[in-house]
């Protein structure tokens, strides 16, 4: 929502106040790129200081009430191109750990060099990701994705940990495909849903 404020600078309350034009609209040639414009919403209220703006002549708790005229826009993403675009590197972390499980727990080396470089991929991404978008203290979509993508990843070394164990200490080997095989398909398919949950909750 973007928002203009048009208040007075001299004349307050009792001397002007503002009145809603119901025709107001918006100019089609505005143009937000990136963005749909979605709506706007129009209100007058009153903007009171409790200041006495450096006159000696009033009292300490003079206050002074405007005519204020806010004006609201909203806006939406013209589309999940951006969210795309923020996270690919993500996603391409999250597939590169999967592509681990068909890779034989013998091969220890290949076997955990895949989790590891993803994980430390995903947190590049995040570094990259939250220096585009404002600071907030507040846990938003990005950091959500961010977190599953993480705990995925996490996910999928501990899997792979077991399933190794039953390969190369209990020589269990067919035990430990299945291990890889159920792994690979409901971690992933567990991921693949909550990407698909999380943004359409927050676009729609």
């Amino acid at each position: 929502m973007l928002n203009i404020y048009v208040e007075d600078s001299v004349n307050d309350v009792s001397k002007l106040r503002y009145v809603v034009d119901p025709a107001t609209q918006v100019s089609s040639r505005v143009k937000i790129p990136g963005y749909n414009i979605t709506g706007f919403s129009t209100v007058v209220k009153p903007h009171t200081y409790k200041t006495t703006y450096g006159d000696p002549r009033v009292g300490d708790n003079t206050r002074t009430t405007y005519s204020e005229f806010n004006f609201a826009l909203t806006i939406k993403r013209s589309g999940i191109a951006i969210y795309l675009k923020l996270f690919i590197g993500l996603f391409a972390g999250v597939v590169l750990t999967m592509c681990s499980f068909f890779i034989r727990p013998s091969d220890t080396g290949p076997r955990y060099a895949l989790p590891s470089a993803a994980y430390f991929g995903v947190i590049a991404n995040a570094y990259m990701t939250n220096a585009l978008l404002p600071p907030s203290s507040y846990f938003g979509l990005t950091d959500l994705v961010t977190g599953i993508g993480l705990f995925t990843i996490s996910l999928c070394v501990v899997a792979s940990l077991v399933s190794g164990h039953y390969y190369l200490r209990k020589k269990e080997e067919e035990f430990s495909r299945q291990i890889d095989q159920l792994s690979w398909r409901f971690i992933g398919a567990g991921f693949l849903i909550l990407n698909i949950i999380l943004p359409y909750y927050a676009f729609y």
